[in-house]
């Protein structure tokens, strides 16, 4: 049980990092966001992936980054219910 919360633990952080990181390179670049929509699913990669078609440079590997780590916490929460359910 451990290692699952430890597996839940390391994708929050690793998706608020990226967020985070995300967010700081964008605002660095001077692109216009609104803060309030900031923690909005989609919202800076909308505005990553903008960015990147204006200045002509690959986005596809950032998109598939943050697929993976929303499916890595989807499959630890997962993972964690059925654990749980098999405890109870």
């Amino acid at each position: 049980m451990d290692v699952l919360f430890g597996w839940l633990a390391a994708s929050i952080i690793l998706l608020l990092l990226q967020q985070a990181f995300l967010w700081l390179f964008l605002r660095r670049q001077h692109v216009q966001m609104r803060h309030f929509f900031i923690g909005t699913p989609g919202y800076l990669e909308f505005k990553y992936v903008g960015w990147c078609r204006e200045h002509e440079r690959g986005y596809l590997a950032m998109v598939i980054l943050r697929v993976v780590l929303l499916i890595s916490l989807i499959l630890a929460v997962l993972a964690i219910q059925s654990a749980l359910k098999g405890v109870a």
